[in-house]
């Protein structure tokens, strides 16, 4: 978060200042979305032989801003990701995109989420 005093108004020049406020207005308009998953165990086989192209995707999605983070469960049953999108319908059009093949996992839940720290 950036400081809230006056060092750095933008009215004095401050160009980290205007970096603050254009920041908080894209962020304004972006939202955090928790995806949870469980995978398929009769899909188990062809859901681990695209997994190397189901993490390049994440990879791409974090390169481009999307994806904040993910990863499976520490049991194996599924996992979770935290995506960065402008609303739900922008997310629903990126999730049928995974690699994964269809029927090999299934979206549990899809919630809105809160951040409490930056990152």
């Amino acid at each position: 978060m950036p400081p809230t005093d006056d060092r750095l108004s933008p009215a004095k020049g401050n160009a980290q200042a205007t970096h603050w406020i254009h920041l908080r207005s894209w962020q304004a308009w972006r939202m955090l979305i928790a995806v949870t998953t469980r995978y398929l165990p009769e899909k188990n086989d062809a859901r681990l032989a695209a997994r190397p192209a189901h993490r390049a995707w994440l990879a791409q999605l974090k390169q481009d801003g999307l994806l904040v983070n993910a990863g499976p469960f520490a049991d194996g049953d599924g996992a979770l990701l935290i995506f960065d999108v402008v609303d739900e319908g922008s997310l629903d059009q990126i999730l049928p995109h995974d690699p994964y093949p269809a029927g090999s996992l299934k979206v549990v839940s899809k919630r809105p989420w809160n951040a409490l720290f930056d990152f």
